[in-house]
């Protein structure tokens, strides 16, 4: 294997004496550029990119049919109400709208706030009034079972609260009188239970320092259960009217719930009709400034409590993601690039030959 030293100097009298060699090299590979660029400039142009994901539509087929099918359908539609108001929010802060866009997305704003007004605050206040209750109507029975339950439940407990209150009433170590006024049960305070026994523990210090702690912790116990007589009152109060609702009227119970599954229907139709306009005005954005926009939704589990039924309602939250994306890019813009990069290769390659003819001419002339 033969190898040549190459100076500046090389390089130097190569452009000069070689030059031939990098123009014939050049304009090869220009010509086959040109044809390259001719035939393939059309399978290079590319239309701009840039994308937003569309938001789902709102879709009760996806819930499942329960009792509380209803309240988990109406939850769904504030869930994408409150995404398509985020949504809207990131692109106008992260997109950068032009003008036109900009009052695009003003008039969409004020479609969706009309939307809230008219709507869903309605339909909120009439599916959250207290003592009413809207189900699927085959559910009606197990509606009563259930309730019939729940009444028999607090009832018990209501029992135990108006025995706790006299307890305290009648223990002559804890004049409960001191702090409360008369005929007045403990519930009907504001303060907890917490605070009933600092009072206690004020105005009685002997008691709390000569019992054991088991005395105290029964004490606490007491107070607890008495400061709950107001809540159970007014959950037995909900409940009677509740059942009386579902015994004595089932057919006015059909009836409203079938009226709430209407306006659900009726909601989530105008809802959709906003996110499907939310989306495209998101892609026609996301188009123009040249970026990807998409998101993923984590699942977050809550517990929600509604007419004494505690149940785990799961929403989602989602997390944007922005990514650059390119402009379009024309036939002429490719073919100028297909040929200008093979005629530069031809040159780069015509220049290696020029050097290496050079230097080894020079080496052939010093032996």
């Amino acid at each position: 294997m033969k190898f040549y030293t190459i100076t500046l100097q090389d390089i130097l009298n190569a452009l000069k004496h070689q030059w031939k060699c990098i123009l014939i090299s050049t304009l090869i590979f220009g010509l086959l550029g040109l044809g390259g660029g001719w035939f393939y400039a059309g399978r290079g142009a590319a239309e701009s990119g840039g994308s937003a994901e569309a938001l789902a539509p709102v879709d009760f087929t996806s819930i499942p049919y329960t009792q509380e099918y209803y309240y988990d359908c109406f939850q769904l539609i504030s869930d994408s109400y409150n995404k398509l108001g985020e949504y809207l929010i990131l692109i106008l802060n992260s997109a950068a709208p032009d003008k036109e866009q900009t009052e695009a997305l003003k008039t969409l704003s004020t479609e969706i706030d009309i939307f809230n007004r008219t709507v869903l605050l309605p339909l909120q206040q009439t599916v959250e009034q207290p003592g009413a209750i809207y189900a699927p109507p085959e559910f009606l029975d197990a509606l009563v079972e259930q309730y019939t339950c729940l009444l028999g439940t607090v009832q018990m407990d209501l029992i135990a609260a108006e025995t706790a209150a006299e307890t305290i009433r009648q223990t002559s170590a804890i004049r409960l009188d001191d702090i409360l006024p008369d005929n007045t049960a403990p519930a009907s305070t504001a303060a907890s239970s917490d605070a009933y026994l600092e009072i206690l523990r004020t105005l009685h210090p002997s008691y709390f320092e000569d019992k054991t702690a088991t005395a105290v912790s029964s004490c606490t116990l007491l107070l607890t259960q008495a400061a709950q007589y107001g809540n159970l009152l007014k959950g037995q109060a909900a409940y009677e009217k509740i059942l009386n609702r579902l015994v004595q009227e089932p057919g006015q119970f059909r009836s409203e719930s079938l009226q709430i599954a209407q306006q659900l229907e009726t909601a989530a139709q105008n809802l959709n009709s906003l996110l499907a306009k939310g989306s495209q005005l998101a892609n026609d954005i996301a188009e123009s400034a040249h970026i990807n926009i998409a998101f993923c939704e984590s699942p977050q589990q809550n517990v929600y409590r509604a007419y004494g039924i505690t149940g785990i309602n799961t929403s989602f939250s989602a997390q944007y993601q922005f990514t650059h994306s390119h402009r379009a890019s024309s036939v002429g813009e490719a073919f100028a690039l297909i040929a200008l990069f093979c005629a530069l290769t031809g040159f780069c390659i015509g220049v290696f030959l020029a050097v290496y003819r050079e230097v080894k001419a020079v080496s052939t002339k010093n032996k």
